[in-house]
């Protein structure tokens, strides 16, 4: 995770917020299977112009695991960080939505817990919640104040999966230094590097 600043939402999500989430609570209240769609305004699909404004926001990099490009690990998606059928009220609110790659997206699912770490919160530092194994590449919980806070973002978003792991460890070993730093994959490693010395 690398902190970015969320700005101001897309305009077309703000004309549509409030119809579409009342649709989408009474829908999923009668059914909790409810197909979730993103509606659609003057031709375009209203999670167009959020990714577009979250890629703008996160220079294109996961809002998770940080991969970039995103295709390296599946195609951009957009995540609902509190799930859309949990939280219904929350289905098309601006700050309830992340661009994740898709590798990402389907190991969260519906996962969720109130001590998840959001990379927009106020003052959010990767190295104040995490540290990196650099031969293995796993992330680990920074001993303190944020240990479980880091300890839950790591189990419910699976930040130690295998291929996820090796692709740290190989950005560790053999940093790309001849791209500018937010078209580098892994950019909290920078950080992290820097940490151990």
């Amino acid at each position: 995770m690398t902190p970015f600043t969320r700005g101001d939402p897309p305009a077309v999500l703000v004309e549509c917020a409030d119809e579409a989430t009342a649709s989408w609570v009474a829908r999923v209240t009668v059914n909790r299977s409810a197909s979730f769609a993103w509606p659609v305004r003057n031709g375009v699909r209203v999670s167009q112009a959020i990714a577009r404004r979250l890629t703008e926001l996160t220079f294109g990099h996961c809002c998770y695991c940080d991969s970039f490009p995103m295709d390296g690990t599946g195609e951009a998606q957009l995540d609902h960080f509190q799930p859309k059928v949990e939280f219904p009220q929350l289905a098309f609110a601006w700050p309830n939505l992340y661009l994740a790659c898709a590798a990402c997206n389907r190991a969260k699912l519906d996962g969720w817990s109130a001590l998840l770490v959001r990379p927009d919160e106020p003052g959010f530092r990767f190295s104040d919640f995490f540290l990196v194994n650099p031969s293995s590449g796993e992330l680990e919980a920074r001993p303190g104040p944020n240990e479980a806070r880091a300890r839950e973002t790591i189990r419910v978003m699976h930040l130690n999966r295998p291929g996820l792991c090796t692709l740290r460890s190989d950005a560790i070993k053999r940093p790309n230094t001849t791209v500018a730093p937010e078209s580098r994959p892994y950019r909290f490693l920078l950080q992290a590097r820097d940490a151990l010395g």
